[in-house]
Parts: structure tokens; sequence; C-alpha cells
């Protein structure tokens, strides 16, 4: 069955994929790239890569165990934002999205992925890299962890998810890279149905979704699920790493849930926190981390506990999430079968879904935020009109609804200089210059937002319980920065970023039916400087004259979703 599909980059730029009958690909997780002979045919760090492809360091770098920080002649030290390496090698990935059935947790569901794999297939290169996807060609300008995904409809709930890696300097040295831990919620119905549940059954009163069922570490669970259930099938394992003992491990943690906020910990192991999204930060130890939906954390863990087997553990931040059920496995001695008798001290940490403390977060490469030019400040609330809309979130009193035939960046092409009110469009002509942008949760719905922006990373100023208003404190010099960040439930958050990237850039909500309900807003940055940044504008057009002939042309359904 054909997929429809749009899957974008955490952190970078708007990305798509199509896979090539003609070419020599065969469906499955370890052969994704066009030619599996140029397998990543630049260096990459001076490690073994998590899929086991070899890798040496560029010539004249010494980056190792003892000294990540240095990558060539650029370093930790390097401001990505002006300089970054170009190693005129591009990597190029082909992903077949696939109808499927699977169970990763032992329940047998209906799915969406890439490559018949839960994640989809790694997708790794180097800082400074070119890589071509579709007809999209970027450099890697930034490095660390992120992940590609759909972001049409309910898509990448179903599946459509896969983890990336851009290797390059770290601000503490570890031995080895383990690669990345997928932390991803799971139901076991349709998303489709639970979406509908959330718009029909809970608004006007300020309730949340109902919990998920199950979620999965790295695409595996054991769900204690009634065996004389048909779709209980069992046969599933969880996750397993190995430690030797002295040794110091990096970890990739991704969280790709739809609703869920999470903490990542390992009993009796300290996690020295090393990068958030995309920006390594000055190392802090902790003995768990928060996650929210779409953020990553990279984690250096010493194996300094005694020889034994230890519960890394997935779990809930907040109420009405699931139940702790998503359980790993850290082994000392490979032998081993026995299942963790260790306890967690999870547990004891406060009720909510909120980041890590802002204090911790301190960007490595420090930058300053200057006076804004423009400052917006958009109120939450939310509307119940009739169907097929039901239930929609308000900035403004204004909702979000784009007609998917009619991207916004289809209508600059064709000049339209003022865009339909159900756009939410707010636009800026000025380059290199600081905008603030000021969230207040008016809601009363009691649910914290992990607020996403595309094209750019963001500094967070500051965030607080109710209103912001001209006494509340500001954070100006080197605050937090990321792509995505948590706006906390009946209060504000202030962000800030700088008008350097011509382009249409959606910030939203991550809970994933939060945006389809329309819970964001457009940016358009220095439209008249747009045009430099196609290659060949056509791809636009082409691209929707494809996606017309197949909606309404080919299939006929209603627009429920707000068309991001």
């Amino acid at each position: 069955m054909a997929v429809k599909f749009v899957f974008a980059l955490e952190g970078l730029l708007l990305l798509a994929s199509a896979y090539d009958p003609t070419g020599p690909y065969t469906p499955g997780p370890g052969n994704i790239l066009k030619n599996a002979t140029n397998y990543l045919p630049y260096p990459l760090a001076n490690f073994t890569t998590p899929n086991g492809t070899p890798a040496n360091l560029p010539k004249g770098c010494k980056n190792g165990p003892c000294s990540r920080g240095c990558w060539g002649k650029y370093s930790i030290d390097t401001n990505y934002y002006e300089d970054s390496p170009r190693t005129g090698m591009t990597r190029e990935y082909w992903l077949d999205a696939i109808n499927n059935t699977v169970s990763p947790d032992g329940y047998e569901m209906g799915a969406l992925t890439f490559n018949g794999t839960i994640p989809g297939p790694l997708i790794e290169a180097d800082w400074g890299d070119e890589r071509e996807t579709y007809t999209y060609r970027f450099y890697a300008e930034h490095y660390g962890t992120s992940w590609y995904h759909s972001h049409f409809t309910m898509q990448y709930s179903m599946g459509l998810q896969g983890p990336m890696i851009i290797h390059g300097p770290a601000t503490a040295d570890y031995d080895e890279d383990l690669g990345t831990v997928v932390l991803q919620d799971w139901a076991h119905e349709s998303f489709f149905a639970l979406w509908w549940y959330d718009r029909v059954f809970l608004p006007p009163i300020p309730q949340l979704p109902p919990a998920l069922a199950s979620s999965l570490i790295n695409g595996k669970n054991v769900y204690p699920c009634d065996r004389e259930e048909p779709r209980c099938v069992g046969g599933t394992s969880r996750p397993e790493w190995h430690f030797d003992k002295g040794k110091k491990y990096r970890m990739r943690l991704i969280n790709t849930g739809v609703y869920s906020n999470m903490r990542f910990s390992i009993d009796n192991h300290t996690l020295t926190v090393i990068s958030m999204d995309f920006i390594p930060i000055v190392p802090y130890k902790t003995d768990n981390v928060a996650i929210s939906m779409g953020q990553r954390y990279d984690v250096i863990v010493e194996a300094n506990a005694d020889v034994d087997n230890y519960w890394l553990r997935r779990e809930k931040c907040c109420a009405n999430q699931q139940a702790n059920n998503t359980l790993g496995i850290i082994r000392y001695d490979r032998s081993s079968k026995e299942d963790p008798k260790t306890k967690t001290i999870v547990d004891t940490y406060p009720d909510n879904c909120r980041d890590e403390p802002m204090e911790s977060l301190v960007p490595h490469v420090a930058l300053d935020v200057g006076k804004p030019s423009q400052m917006l400040q958009l109120n939450l609330s939310f509307v119940t009109p009739p169907a097929p809309k039901e239930f929609l979130w308000t900035l403004n009193k204004n909702y979000l609804w784009v007609n998917w035939s009619a991207p916004t960046n289809l209508l600059l092409l064709d000049n339209v200089n003022k865009f339909p009110a159900e756009y939410m469009v707010y636009k800026n002509v000025w380059s290199d210059k600081w905008v603030y942008i000021v969230w207040n949760d008016h809601s009363g719905r009691n649910r914290s937002h992990p607020m996403h922006l595309h094209g750019h990373d963001f500094w967070i100023l500051g965030t607080g319980p109710g209103n912001f208003t001209s006494k509340s404190p500001l954070n100006l010099k080197n605050p937090p920065r990321r792509d995505t960040g948590t706006w906390p439930e009946s209060g504000y958050m202030v962000m800030a970023f700088k008008t350097d990237n011509p382009g249409t850039w959606l910030a939203h909500c991550h809970i994933m039916w939060h945006s389809s309900e329309s819970l964001g807003i457009q940016f358009v940055e220095q439209a008249g400087q747009m045009s430099a940044t196609y290659q060949n504008s056509s791809y636009i057009r082409d691209t929707c004259d494809k996606w017309n002939a197949f909606w309404p042309g080919l299939v006929t359904f209603e627009e429920e979703d707000a068309g991001i």
C-alpha cells in the first residue's frame, strides 16, 4: 500500500525521503544506503559505531577516550553557528514506508514503519557531512543526537520514526559510544481512535487523555498481557547492554513519544549529562533525567558498580501516563540470564512533567541574548467548534488550520502577501534580530507542553507559574538553548531566537495530538530571501501536484487535522 508521508529532522531542517524501486535496496534494518559499498565513506569518530561500521578519525585529530573534545581542526569550543567542517562527503539513505503488523512488546498491532522496523533504521553522519534526501540538500552544521519522523497526522505514533546521530566532539571523555536509546510510548489500539476520544469526549472538561498501554525502549518491551487474547503473542525480550567494569559509556537518549514525558535512570549508577538536543553542555551529574517528547540528552555512565545485573528504567514523570513497566537490563556478566533485583529511586521525585533544572543546562559554547526587536505574547486556551474540528487549542483566541493542498511555502511562491487567518502566520522582515516569544497557559487543562521550533535553536529566558509579567525574571546570559523546551502547566515560558535563517518555521507542541489540534504558530522569516534557499522551487509545486492527485484526487476524506 502506498503511503504519503513527510518526515522531519528535529533541530535541523525539514527532511523527506523516498524509496527508489530501481535501486539495489532490499528492505531490512541494515541496508538503507543506496549503495552499501559506499557506506559512510568518510571516517567517523575513533570507535566502532553502534551498527558496527569501522571508523577512523579525520587526519590530524586525536579524538579518543581521553580527548573527546577534539575534532580535526575543530573542537568542542567551535561556535557551530558561525563555522563548521565541510567534509565533502554526502550520505544517502533510502527508506521505505511500509504498512505491516508488529508486536514489539508481545501484543500485535498494525503499524507504519520505515524499512519494516520499530524504531526505523539509524541514520548517522559526521559533523560537516552533506546529506541528500529526496530533493533536500543540507549540511550537518550541528552535531549530536536527533531523530526523524513523519509530520503527517498520527503517522509517527504508528512507527514512522527513527534515530539519527551526527558524530562530533563532546564535553567529557568516555570509552565507548553505545548509540541511541529510543524511548517511545506505545498503544494497543489505534492512535487515531485515541485522538478522536481526546477531541470528542474530553472537551470542555479539563481532563487528560487516557494513558497509553505500553512503551518501548529501542523497540522492545515485555507487556504483561493475557495469553488468552488472540493478539497477545509474546515472544519478546527486554533490551540489554553489557558493561565492562571501569569503562565509561555514552548513551544517547531520545524521547520519540506521543504523549509521555519520561524519566530515565539506571539503578545504582550516576549519569553525567553532556548535551541536550543538539547543544553540548557543561557536564553535570544526576541519578535520573527527565525527558519531554522530542527532546534528547546524551549521558555518560561509568561502570563502577558491583559486577551484577541492573535495571535500566523508563518511568513516567507525572500522573495519567502509562505504568512503569518498561525496563532494559545492564549486565556486567555477559553470561548472566537472570533478571536484576535492584530497586528504583525515581519514585522519590516530584510528580510533574517539566524540564531538567534550568541552572543545570549550561551550554558549553556560551552565547548571550540581545534585546528584542519584536516581542510576541501568546495566551493559550481552547474552543470546541462543530465537527470535524471538535476541539482546538487557541493562541490569542485564534487556532491554526492549514489546508493540506495549499501549504504556506506554496502561497509564498505565488506571491501571496496576506495569509488566511487560520494559517496563524507571523511575518518578520528583519535579519539577525532577536525575537522573544512569551507563552502563557490560560487553558486550565493541567498539562505541560513540549514546544518545538523548526529551523532554529532557541534560548529559554525563563519559565514559571502563572502569567509572565514585567517583573518576571529573565536570564539573558548564556541561558539554556535547544530546539524543544517544556512550557509548564498553568505557567509561562519565554523563548528567544535570532532571525538568521530565511524560511517558514513552525513552532508547535510535540504532544502529537496537541499539534494536530492546532497548538502551533508559523513564522515566515525573511520572505524576500527565501527563494535563494531553494535549488529548484519547482520541487514545491511538483510535490503539491502529487499530493493533490492523491487527495482529494485518489481518496476523499475530510481534513480533521490542523495540517501541520
